[in-house]
């Protein structure tokens, strides 16, 4: 462990940037809370550490969850790339699977990340099984991509059955590179060895669209954290919920897309095993977004593709994140057919809500709540750093909502509040109930800025029988940055039945990816404690197309395997096949595991909530008004207990919770709602 005693966990959000110091000496935790800056995010994360007061040089490390890459995708910002292909394969990007944007027309407005006159084809051919049958003449990549060089920053080299060999992939790109230094090469085979033309080359594309992006970020981040006077570059929070080093960050920025979202649910398994709970949903309702995940058997379940856009599959470790446009900013109106409708346009963080006083003019979700004394406008979400103005939420909900549809503005503003309930709790239906799962076994996870607000409703909506809040829930993310792991993954396309794989090669490739993976953590500079080697198959019975994942133990036998992919796939489906297992490919987990302090528990006594009631207020619920108490959070010792309808305030978010759920506050500091009786 380091002898610097702090460690900073910075997760940059749509409406703003969250800092968290943790003192690994004292055990205390600060936050810090500022917008976030869309057009530099930099500037956001600098004015965060300028807040939290911790000196630079006592700052053992500063790790980082960043929307820099996601963002770059969905609002196709990212490079100008080229991409070089084999002869044949140039519309492979376009093309996909035959899915389509709109079910009806054959035409849709879906365009992928290279257009097609920046996609270029040479003479050259792989055979599944890795032999050469067209060699390739590196002049002729040379002279296919110089009529292009002078529009493009980055450029893909992907070539069919490049999984198997990447010897073609590797000339072209050397090619280019001795030409053309300072041009972006991502090479598909080289940066994702999987089966799969169209899933490989989409995810090389997102690589080369947002590696100069990241790089000219993550280098500016950088230089202004060692003028800062800061020791160490940031470590980089990954969508696997692993951190991997600046440097690695660079060479593989697709990895950070959605890492965010991963530190939460991270910081949320943590959450939910303190509270004794194995099983969560994850609930992160923020700004613009709504994201939701399952922890199951207390860790994250993990995915191998996840879709940035549509059309845009990315093929790396992923925490298996829903996102949906539901959050404070997410902005109501009237469609066409007369239809109530929230989201997923945002009014973020600038303008923001109408109550922001920028210069936002339509409804919001945070108006609506403010509307129906959900939010104190006196004392608004990010404590006395923003103030409200209750007057223009009722004006925008009244003039956009409620005289449209003939309702009072109170009806207008619930009836907001209950479409954008009802999709957030349809998305984690859909996570729980839609993989298999009663959420019965299940506690929702409720944080994010947001979160609170809305759990109580959620877990109604969703028959899940209680919701953890944890101490600081508008920052949780940023937490979930300080706990996360180092972590570095490795994959290898198999594509065979499993008698037929040799397990002697296999296994000496295993001990390959382990040294690399040590390696990589090694040159981190992260503090660990012991580093873990996970091994994983995906796998299927013959004539399937859909695989699963099965955690395997090395060294790798034919037998253990095929036990523990017939014992996933019986828990999974409830039957087996009387067929033969195909293994599809062997993945490879390396993680450095972080020194963490437990969280500390302390006895409770049961002792009502009065002592925490610092007011009472007029507060709508189901139609009418209630005289609610409001609390201070920092006032509600462990053991309290009472029942709703009462508002729960502090720095970062509010809580809160409907008539009649039970309320009390565990050893470990979360608060729990009880809506089963």
């Amino acid at each position: 462990m380091s002898d610097l005693p702090f460690v900073i966990g910075v997760d940059v959000g749509g409406t703003f940037t969250d800092v968290v110091v943790r003192d690994e000496v004292h055990g205390v935790t600060t936050l810090a809370k500022v917008p976030s800056t869309p057009k530099d995010q930099s500037i956001g994360f600098m004015d965060g550490l300028a807040q939290i007061g911790a000196t630079a040089e006592a700052v053992a490390l500063v790790i980082h969850g960043t929307t820099v890459a996601t963002n770059a995708v969905i609002e196709r910002k990212g490079v100008s790339c080229l991409l070089v292909t084999t002869e044949g394969f140039r519309d492979v990007l376009e093309m996909g699977r035959r899915d389509r944007p709109e079910v009806y027309g054959l035409r849709g407005s879906a365009q992928p990340l290279i257009p097609r006159h920046r996609r270029i084809e040479v003479r050259e051919r792989t055979r599944f099984d890795g032999s050469i049958e067209v060699a390739l003449d590196p002049a002729d990549v040379v002279r296919a991509v110089e009529p292009h060089i002078g529009s493009v920053e980055a450029i893909v080299v992907s070539f069919l059955h490049s999984y198997a060999n990447t010897h073609n992939e590797d000339l072209a790109c050397a090619a280019i590179r001795s030409r053309w230094p300072k041009v972006y090469v991502v090479g598909a085979g080289t940066s994702l060895p999987k089966i799969g033309e169209f899933e490989r080359t989409s995810t090389a594309a997102v690589h080369a669209y947002v590696q100069p992006i990241m790089a000219r970020y993550l280098r500016s981040l950088e230089s202004a954290m060692e003028h800062g006077g800061y020791r160490q570059s940031p470590a980089i929070v990954q969508c696997n919920g692993g951190i991997m080093s600046l440097a690695h960050a660079v060479e593989r920025p697709a990895n950070t897309v959605r890492s965010g979202p991963a530190a939460g649910v991270i910081a949320g398994a943590a959450v939910a095993r303190s509270a004794g709970y194995s099983n969560a949903i994850t609930a992160d309702m923020g700004g613009t977004s709504f994201d939701v995940a399952l922890v199951v058997d207390g860790e994250p379940v993990l995915t191998d593709e996840i879709t940035v856009d549509f059309r845009i599959p990315l093929l790396v470790p992923t925490i298996d994140v829903e996102t949906i446009g539901a959050g404070g900013g997410s902005i109501a109106r009237i469609d066409g057919a007369g239809i109530l409708q929230v989201g997923p346009e945002s009014a973020g963080s600038d303008p923001g809500p109408a109550c922001y006083g920028r210069g936002g003019q339509q409804p919001t979700v945070t108006d609506a709540n403010v509307v129906l004394g959900r939010i104190n406008a006196d004392r608004p979400i990010g404590g006395s750093r923003l103030d409200l103005d209750g007057d223009l939420s009722r004006q925008a909900v009244d003039t956009f909502i409620a005289r449209p549809l003939g309702l009072s503005v109170e009806d207008a503003a619930e009836a907001i509040l209950r479409v954008i309930d009802s999709r957030m709790a349809g998305q984690a239906r859909i996570m729980s109930v839609g993989r298999g799962h009663d959420p019965r076994d299940f506690a929702i996870v409720a944080f994010g800025g947001a979160g609170p607000l809305h759990a109580s409703s959620i877990m109604r909506e969703t028959g899940v029988p209680r919701c953890l809040i944890p101490p600081v829930p508008g920052v949780t993310s940023a937490i979930g940055c300080i706990d996360a792991d180092v972590q570095y993954d490795f994959v290898q396309s198999i594509g065979q039945p499993l008698q037929a794989v040799d397990l002697l090669a296999i296994n000496k490739l295993i001990d390959a990816f382990a040294d690399e993976g040590r390696e990589q953590i090694t040159k981190s500079g992260v503090p660990i404690v012991e580093v873990a080697v996970v091994i994983d198959a995906e796998m299927h019975f013959e004539g399937q197309r859909h695989p699963i994942r099965v955690q395997v133990q090395t060294p790798l036998e034919h037998a253990g395997i095929e036990a523990s992919f017939r014992r996933s796939y019986a828990r999974r489906y409830g039957t087996l096949l009387e067929a033969s297992p195909v293994v599809v490919e062997i993945a490879c987990r390396v993680i450095g595991r972080r020194p963490r302090a437990d969280v500390a528990h302390q006895p409770t006594t049961e002792t009502p909530l009065d002592e925490a009631v610092t007011a009472t207020r007029s507060v709508f619920f189901d139609g009418a008004w209630h005289d609610t108490r409001v609390l201070e959070r920092n006032r509600m010792a462990r053991g309290m207990s009472g029942s709703g309808p009462m508002v729960i305030e502090q720095d970062d978010t509010t809580t809160i919770v409907h008539p009649g759920v039970r309320v009390w506050v565990d050893g470990a500091a979360n608060v729990v709602l009880d809506g089963s009786s």
